[in-house]
Order: structure tokens, then C-alpha cells, then sequence
């Protein structure tokens, strides 16, 4: 994944129990570039 620009990770929520919202802070922790993409829209990890 070292190659990828960008991470768009798909089903994110605002809760931060969920799966979605987990995977996405874990990768921008990991200093990955993530865009959350969520039907309802709202932040996430900001």
C-alpha cells in the first residue's frame, strides 16, 4: 500500500464503536491519506 495516494474507505460513521470509524482513524493514525465516505455525512476524527 506504500504506492497508494489515497484511501477512500467506504461506510464510515460518526460513532466511534463502529468498524467503519475504527479502520479509518487507525489508518490515518498510521499516517495513511483516508477520505471517509458516509451516507449521512457529518466529521469523523476531526
Amino acid at each position: 500500500m506504500d504506492e497508494n495516494k489515497l484511501i477512500a474507505v467506504v461506510g464510515v460513521s460518526e460513532n466511534p464503536d463502529k468498524f467503519g470509524c475504527k479502520i479509518f482513524t487507525d489508518l490515518l493514525g498510521a499516517g495513511f491519506k483516508a477520505v471517509a465516505v458516509g451516507v449521512r455525512g457529518g466529521n469523523v476524527a476531526g
